[in-house]
């Protein structure tokens, strides 16, 4: 039994411990353990709310953990960053992004005021992205969505958008979202998908039907999920490639 976290070393899957106890929506390898976060408030039958430590044989907790949901993991310089829909840390006010210090969960802005759906690292910079009807500012910093944070200020990234952002993700040097935003396109009035060039956010190709959840490069194609059946006529069915011109359908 793997309950809702496994490891496969090559020729089958692995129980970690006992498991967790709810879903886990993020994780990745940090200093030698696997960090996972999500909706979980047991790991390894022991209390651990939303985040926990996997060194290889046993779970333990960081810190006071969250009291919701956490999105997405990131390192930024050796350092653990979350997000999600959490408020607090133990004590700690921590709106929906906090640093991990070694013993406790530190705030990172003071008035994201909706769920942080993704986080990436791009060049040392960590990017956020949201709602942008529910996060217009971050410190203050007019946002509509998506932001930029050097480890000192927020900044806005090109003009932001009119709805979801609801991953990040990078190709061919650039930024690269998708969600449930559209932006101007001359070809199919939709976008869901959308590049970050020095003149602002651009739509790749015909854009997407419809939702974009999860985004991705591989073999130097862009390939994003979600609920979406077309890039103008073609039919994709809900996972698509961008080869840097066009977008196309993976199998069936």
């Amino acid at each position: 039994t793997a309950n809702r976290i496994a490891c496969w070393d090559g020729n089958q899957w692995n129980a970690l411990g006992s498991g967790i106890s709810g879903i886990a929506r993020s994780m990745l390898s940090l200093g030698g353990q696997l960090i996972a976060g999500g909706d979980f408030v047991q790991a390894g039958g022991m209390n651990m709310s939303r985040v926990a430590a996997w060194d290889g044989q046993s779970w333990s907790a960081l810190g006071a953990g969250f009291n919701s949901p956490v999105y997405s993991l990131v390192e930024r310089n050796g350092v653990l960053f979350a997000s999600g829909s959490f408020t607090q840390s133990g004590l700690a006010t921590v709106n929906r992004l906090a640093r991990w210090g070694g013993a406790n969960w530190f705030s990172v802005a003071n008035d994201i005021a909706s769920t942080i759906e993704n986080i990436c690292v791009f060049n040392g910079d960590l990017i956020i992205g949201g709602s942008a009807l529910h996060i217009p500012t971050v410190d203050g910093v007019p946002v509509s969505g998506v932001a930029k944070w050097d480890g000192d200020v927020w900044s806005r990234l090109g003009d932001g958008f009119n709805d979801y952002v609801l991953d990040i993700g990078k190709y061919r040097g650039d930024i690269v979202v998708t969600g449930k935003f559209q932006l101007p396109d001359p070809k199919s009035g939709t976008s869901r998908v959308a590049r970050l060039t020095p003149t602002g956010w651009e739509p790749l190709g015909d854009g997407l039907s419809s939702t974009g959840s999860a985004i991705t490069s591989f073999e130097d194609d862009l390939i994003v999920g979600g609920s979406f059946q077309n890039s103008g006529t073609l039919p994709v069915n809900r996972i698509a490639r961008y080869d840097g011109e066009s977008w196309n359908s993976i199998g069936s």
